[in-house]
């Protein structure tokens, strides 16, 4: 229902790529990792430099798809980027997305993106917002869970699981070269 609200940004002749503004969680709440996933998605929201993500428009001169690219939604704002215009989130475009289930899950989740992430860098030298560890801290203290809840278990939880899925996809990214242009969605991610 979101996407009317960021086609709409594509009269500013200066925008050639528009993202939701932020995504709410749904899931089992009670749930360790809806809650570390929770705060991924608070994070992602706080970056100061705007992450494209799960819902985006691009301009149309902009719009195919190189069938290589691993992860779209970053090497579209890259492109956007390179060709001069800007990316911007539509504080009016709200999605719902569901978190992984269990924090093996998540790590698998995360890991397949640091993954994606590493051979666009290499592709292209672009360092997608998410990949500045001291850019995402900064955006984790000003979290809601971390600022006002002050769940600093979730932040701890939060930094393990993101370290450790940082080093696994690395690793496939540099030494185990794994192709991820295809992968098996995390099952807990799909409503049943």
């Amino acid at each position: 229902a979101c996407l009317p609200q960021l086609v709409a940004m594509f009269e500013d002749a200066e925008i050639g790529l528009a993202a939701a503004w932020r995504a709410v969680p749904t899931g089992d709440r009670r749930s360790r990792a809806w809650r570390v996933g929770r705060l991924v998605a608070e994070v992602h929201n706080e970056l100061a430099e705007p992450k494209a993500g799960q819902v985006l428009a691009i301009r149309r001169e902009l719009a195919p798809v190189d069938e290589q690219v691993t992860v779209d939604d970053a090497f579209q704002q890259w492109r956007v980027s390179a060709a001069g215009l800007r990316v911007v989130r539509v504080p009016e475009a709200v999605v719902t997305s569901r978190p992984p289930a269990t924090l093996r899950d998540l790590v698998s989740q995360r890991r397949r993106v640091v993954a994606q992430y590493a051979t666009l860098r290499e592709a292209t030298g672009h360092r997608p917002p998410t990949q500045s560890a001291r850019g995402v801290l900064a955006a984790a203290l000003r979290t809601r869970t971390v600022r006002d809840e002050h769940r600093w278990d979730v932040l701890g939880a939060a930094v393990a699981v993101e370290a450790w899925a940082r080093l696994l996809g690395w690793s496939d990214a540099r030494w185990r070269r794994r192709d991820y242009r295809t992968w098996d969605a995390v099952a807990s991610t799909k409503p049943q």
